[in-house]
């Protein structure tokens, strides 16, 4: 589990934030809400996806909990702008497994 980041996504409401404080407190990891750095402010996506991807590259092991999403399969969902798509999520792959 060393070095690992676990994502979970899915539909506003649907119970994910619930589910993930429950798992945290039998597993011990940490999660964190990427939709957070999004609504902190303002700044340019791109960077705020950097950030993320920083911190999660830091941070591991954790579960990630996702509230945006982006391309799914190469196909745009078209509701959501912000997300971390297939380019960004593969900068991760040697730092984590």
């Amino acid at each position: 589990m060393k070095n690992s980041v676990y994502f979970v996504g899915g539909a506003k409401g649907t119970g994910k934030t619930t589910l993930l404080r429950k798992l945290s407190d039998k597993t011990g990891l940490n999660v964190v809400n990427t939709g957070d750095f999004f609504n902190q402010d303002k700044r340019d996506p791109s960077e705020v996806k950097k950030e993320i991807i920083g911190y999660l590259i830091k941070n591991s092991p954790l579960i990630a909990d996702t509230h945006y999403a982006g391309f799914l399969k190469g196909i745009f969902s078209g509701k959501f702008e912000r997300g971390l798509y297939h380019s960004e999520l593969s900068q991760l792959n040697d730092h984590v497994n």
